[in-house]
């Protein structure tokens, strides 16, 4: 059999060996269930946890309640763009996002259209990125979301810190679905986003970085 040559880590790689021996444990070991807090089990899954959900938010500049733990991206996408929707339909019934976003966005935006709302799917420069301008002009009174990713998953192009920052007074959410991964930073508490989310294929865990009042 001839030696398989992968050339597509932008979508998912193996697992960091590192990963596999902070999480042998856990798998063999200490596999209680951290919701179960009537017994020792329990306890010490549950302080891996809140450990694990520390540690997070500290790489992302937030409070580790902000961190919600899902399966994957998708699940955040879905629980970001619909919660923030469903709970803020006095903002607007407006969102903008790209023609290029993930998967994960463009179905939820499209569930969303179904259930009234009305979406901007915005072009992209040669590079897959998006113009601040056009941006700027789709934002409307009503515009209630801005759901555009920080680093594609499939090009690989990366919307740079200081483009962050110029959303601030444009967008209410933005998705890095791809960017916490260890090489780049996506800094929540840095940005404006009001949510984030970001995918670990390769322990098979998502989370919902949400930006809580107060």
């Amino acid at each position: 059999m001839k030696p398989t040559i992968y050339l597509d880590n932008n979508a998912t790689t193996p697992t960091d060996p590192r990963v596999v021996e902070a999480m042998m444990p856990y798998y063999t070991e200490k596999f209680g269930n951290a919701a179960s807090r009537n017994h020792p089990f329990g306890w010490e899954a549950e302080e891996a946890v809140e450990n694990a959900r520390k540690a997070i938010a500290n790489e992302l500049n937030c409070r580790s309640r902000e961190i919600v733990f899902t399966s994957g991206a998708t699940e955040s996408v879905n629980l970001a763009i619909k919660g923030y929707c469903e709970r803020n339909v006095h903002r607007g019934r407006h969102i903008v996002t790209q023609i290029i976003e993930h998967k994960a966005v463009l179905d939820t935006c499209s569930e969303m259209e179904r259930r009234g709302r009305e979406v901007t799917y915005l072009p992209v420069r040669k590079e897959g990125l998006v113009e601040l301008d056009e941006i700027a002009g789709a934002i409307r009174d009503d515009t209630a979301l801005v759901a555009i990713m920080h680093a594609n998953n499939e090009i690989g192009t990366v919307h740079d810190e200081g483009y962050r920052f110029s959303l601030r007074t444009a967008a209410e959410s933005e998705g890095g679905a791809e960017a916490p991964d260890g090489r780049r930073r996506a800094r929540t508490g840095d940005a404006l986003g009001n949510a984030s989310s970001a995918a670990n294929h390769r322990s098979g865990r998502g989370d919902a970085p949400l930006r809580r009042r107060g």
